[in-house]
């Protein structure tokens, strides 16, 4: 059991992200747009607010920056739990964030008011992917920068 709780523990951050993910999609269209309305205004001001492309930049900007955090949590997550090379774990954080979007855009259609959308599920797995790219890139750039100060202290 302990062993079990010990792989799972690195996916906790996942796991609550997604939760996350899921309370913002289990929002009415009302509910939704009022919280997207004030985004806009407070980005943009009072001007903009019910304007389409501003809304809509808002929203689609939400959805790539919380699949972003997505792929960046589960990336860290895969480099603990697995003992996998960096783009095999960019490549199993993506796929994973992409394939929790299309339960996401699923459980949206049952939502009074919202729809299931495909191009939102490509923009998420986009953003998980760019996340978990960005998480690899800083690692493996720490990583080298650690390495090279200990190889100039030897």
């Amino acid at each position: 059991m302990k062993k079990q709780l010990k792989f799972l523990m690195p996916y906790l951050p996942s796991v609550i992200c997604m939760a996350v993910i899921f309370v913002f999609s289990a929002q009415t269209a009302e509910n939704s747009s009022t919280m997207s309305d004030s985004v806009v205004e407070a980005v943009y001001g009072n001007e903009y607010i019910g304007s389409h492309s501003e809304t809509l930049f808002v929203r689609k900007a939400a959805h790539f920056l919380e699949y972003s955090l997505l792929g960046v949590l589960l990336y860290i997550g895969n480099r603990k739990a697995l003992n996998k090379s960096t783009g095999v774990c960019v490549i199993i954080s993506s796929v994973l964030a992409g394939l929790y979007a299309v339960t996401d855009e699923i459980h949206q259609y049952f939502v009074p008011g919202r729809a299931c959308m495909f191009s939102d599920v490509i923009l998420d797995f986009c953003g998980s992917l760019t996340g978990a790219s960005f998480a690899a890139g800083i690692i493996l750039l720490y990583s080298r920068i650690k390495r090279n100060n200990i190889e100039r202290n030897e």
